[in-house]
């Protein structure tokens, strides 16, 4: 644990493998090595049992757990304790845990809590791994009077931090053998600060536990707490946050740097030190400040105690600076103590460019040149302020106040009275973080276009690879008011396509177009279309007529054209046809069959490679060399006497032939798959989707403020591992949906580190929440339901026992995974 906190100390202090150590952190490095030496000194009984005792018949078997805090850590011991067959008993070391307290601030009674949740994990993993029976009784000990309150009430009347913990200290421990022990007796207090050497060679308490184990053991009465219904029942304003009646403690024990803050130059009087991380927004801790600020003052002054109900304009204004000189002082500790000797700022300070000083209420501001200018006094001096999170929480306000301004102007209405260090990139973060810009500026998340399907650069015959879409509506004069539909299949491979005239969408009529197509191409062998319901209902038609015989079926993603692009780009080319042959002319449907059928042998004669003007180079490649052997339908073809026809000649045409179409392929490899393009213009990486990403669904024709919101279910990776289409939960159901479609908003859990992001949905207006697996949604549609669960979580029926009423009155339950 020594060496734990030492190298967590070196992380905080920024220092390269090279630099020196200070005296203080050398003197304990030395003591912990020199200690080495020491350590083959200690002996720990590999047995639980003394000779001659039986595990199986051992009598009055008890395991004993201790659990500890300390602002350098926390950690939980175990002991087995046992008659001996002599009379009296024994106690033997078990094992222990220990972790270091978090860089980030964590008050002590929820250290507290945390050693309590190790002590219950290493409890369930004492009686599991020495296979007790379930009637061993196992007993848990803690010196926090705030942690045993936690430990033996519901957790529903806590916030989520304790309610969650305790929830599981639950499951895993009865909380009626939670006890109180005094501090002198919990020998888990070394498993929370560390031991050197010598200390553990001489501890008693740690390889044999408390005396008091050795006899009754139960503590002495003396040292037992009972835990009152006050401390456990308290009121809901209480409940919010019970640790803070124990700030003064950690702040004594180094959790808290103990800040002093002088409300005017001068003041005699200390304020408390404010967690400004905790609060979500600027109102919030500002009111905060001042009601505690108000208090203290009533308790050292009764005799002109303010008993108002609200907070006065100067109050607000004095919570609001003593807030801002907690920060600097803070973050300029040097600067701050240099200037008020009467001393300049360091060259090598960081605030030494902006050349500040010392106001007279005890704020740090900028000196500028802008003295004799009409500005007001926060123009001409602004307050100076580092990256933090009051900073943040300052942007944040003031990005709403002004009605979710731009980082430019909203730099420029903060230089009216702050000078913030990295204000751009604060702006433009808090401006990416807001829902509501977000909402109206987020970008559609995007990825590059995905590698070509094997089928379509490999050499196939004609329509085996076939991409199926409908065109339409046209119009015949002999059938007015009858629709009909032009059903375009084209190849995957030569570019080739085939139209047919259909009289609907219907199954029956795409069923009747798609045999036509295969008696005069062939079936093909893989064919991709939309998600359509005509195509998907024959699709399960094929599968069920023709069994294994039956194409190979491939929909594309769903509201997403551009992945059909290869067969969507030549419906253009068919409309464009039509609307060239026809001009204002209306046909009967024989013609109009006609015409399309004309459109499509112009269609495949388009070249697919280079047309150059050299005519020493071949012709160029079309699909109708393919189909048909040449280039075009139109050009003449040369006729031959059938008298002169033989077998020999016939023979030797074939064998032209095959050699002309290889010479085809090899076109077609070397000057057509090759020339394709290499990326795709606009298609980009955006978005960074992953499963929990909250997105906006964007629906064609619809306003933007009224598209669906859900959250990622699951990622589909291509061949490649590029994800291009996830299936999203909305309160209908589940959609897979293309990345393009998405617009992500940057919503952050409610159970992650939030030392940076909101803290309550109150502040940006959306909170996402857990709900168990039944969900809920808000009223934009977004599905807030996320049904992970594991088997060391509550169970359901659990969860529905810690169910509590929010601020609102909504019923509401723990999350199962935070």
């Amino acid at each position: 644990m020594v060496l734990k906190v030492l190298f967590q100390q070196l992380w905080l202090l920024g220092l390269e493998w090279d630099e020196p150590l200070g005296d203080e952190l050398s003197e304990t490095f030395r003591r912990w090595v020199a200690g080495l030496s020491e350590l083959p000194s200690v002996r720990i009984p590999r047995c639980f049992m003394l000779k001659g005792v039986c595990w199986s018949n051992v009598q009055g078997l008890e395991i004993h757990v201790f659990a500890d805090a300390s602002t350098k850590g926390y950690g939980c011991v175990s002991y087995v304790r046992y008659c001996l067959p002599s009379g009296g008993f024994g106690v033997t070391f078990v094992m222990a845990r220990a972790r270091v307290a978090p860089v980030r601030t964590v008050t002590l009674p929820r250290l507290e809590l945390l050693a309590c949740l190790l002590a219950a994990r290493l409890a369930r993993h004492v009686s599991t791994a020495l296979e007790l029976p379930s009637s061993v009784p196992v007993f848990c000990w803690t010196d926090s009077t705030v942690a045993l309150a936690w430990v033996r009430s519901s957790p529903a009347k806590w916030k989520q931090f304790v309610r969650n913990r305790v929830g599981e200290i639950q499951e895993l421990t009865d909380p009626s053998s939670w006890g109180h022990v005094s501090s002198t007796d919990n020998p888990a207090d070394a498993a929370s600060r560390g031991l050197m050497a010598d200390q553990l060679i001489g501890s008693s308490l740690w390889l044999r536990g408390p005396e008091w184990l050795l006899s009754s053991g139960r503590p002495p009465a003396e040292s037992q707490l009972f835990v009152s219904e006050e401390l456990v029942n308290e009121g809901p304003e209480d409940r919010e946050d019970t640790d803070r009646v124990l700030s003064t403690q950690a702040s004594a024990d180094g959790l808290i740097p103990p800040v002093v803050l002088m409300s005017q130059p001068g003041a005699e009087s200390r304020d408390c030190v404010f967690p400004v991380e905790r609060w979500s927004s600027l109102t919030k801790a500002v009111r905060v400040t001042a009601w505690v600020r108000r208090f203290v003052l009533n308790l050292r002054h009764p005799e002109s105690r303010d008993l108002s109900a609200e907070l006065s304009y100067e109050e607000l204004c004095q919570a609001k600076a003593v807030l801002i000189q907690q920060t600097q002082r803070a973050s300029y500790r040097f600067e701050y103590s240099a200037l008020e000797q009467g001393k300049a700022v360091s060259r090598s300070s960081p605030l030494y460019r902006l050349a500040p000083y010392l106001a007279e209420d005890g704020l740090l501001r900028r000196r500028g040149r802008l003295q004799m200018s009409d500005l007001s006094a926060d123009e001409k001096h602004p307050i100076i302020l580092p990256k933090c999170h009051l900073s943040r929480l300052i942007v944040r306000f003031q990005h709403r106040l002004m009605c979710h301004a731009g980082v430019g102007t909203l730099l420029c209405a903060l230089r009216r009275t702050y000078w913030i260090v990295s204000a751009r990139r604060i702006a433009k973060s808090v401006k990416r973080e807001c829902l509501a810009c977000q909402r109206q500026d987020s970008p559609a998340c995007c990825e590059p276009a995905g590698p070509l399907p094997r089928v379509r650069v490999t050499e196939s015959s004609p329509f085996s690879v076939t991409g199926i879409d409908f065109a339409g509506p046209l119009f015949s004069v002999d059938q007015p008011g009858k629709k009909f539909y032009v059903c375009l299949f084209t190849c995957g491979t030569t570019r080739a396509v085939h139209l047919e005239l259909t009289d609907a969408l219907s199954l029956p009529a795409f069923v009747m177009a798609l045999r036509r197509f295969a008696a005069r191409r062939g079936w093909p062998a893989v064919i991709y279309s939309d998600n359509a319901a005509t195509f998907k209902a024959c699709a399960a038609r094929l599968r069920d007529t023709m069994a294994d015989s039956a194409p190979e079926w491939r929909f594309i993603v769903p509201s997403a054209p551009w992945y059909g692009g290869w067969w969507e780009r030549l419906v253009r080319s068919v409309k464009v046809g039509l609307r060239k042959a026809l001009g204002r002319r209306c046909l009967t449907r024989a013609e109009l069959e006609t015409v399309l059928h004309e459109i499509e042998s112009c269609i495949n004669s388009r070249p697919l490679t280079f047309v150059t003007d050299d005519s020493a180079c071949d012709e160029p490649l079309t699909p109708n060399h393919f189909l048909i052997g040449r280039g075009s339908v139109f050009g003449p073809d040369v006729v031959e006497d059938p008298e002169n026809v033989s077998v020999s000649s016939l023979c030797q045409r074939e064998s032209v032939r095959r050699s002309r179409l290889e010479q085809f392929w090899r076109v077609w490899r070397e000057d057509y798959v090759r020339n394709l393009p290499a990326l795709v213009p606009n298609f980009k990486s955006r978005g960074g989707l992953r499963v929990g990403s909250v997105v906006m669904i964007h629906r064609d024709n619809v306003p933007r403020l009224q598209w669906p919101w859900g959250t990622v279910e699951r990622l589909h990776p291509g061949k490649d591992g590029i994800v291009r289409s996830v299936d999203v939960r909305t309160c209908k159901g589940v959609y897979t949906c293309a990345v393009q479609r998405l617009h992500r908003l940057e919503i952050v859990d409610a159970g992650s580190d939030l030392s940076d992001s909101p803290r309550d949905g109150s502040d940006d207006g959306f909170s996402v929440t857990d709900h168990g697996s039944g969900g809920t949604c808000d009223s934009s549609g977004v599905s807030r339901s996320r049904a992970h669960r594991s088997s060391n979580v509550p169970s359901v029926q659990a969860a529905e026992r810690m169910s509590y009423r929010t601020r609102s009155g909504r019923v509401s339950r723990p999350p199962a995974r935070y």
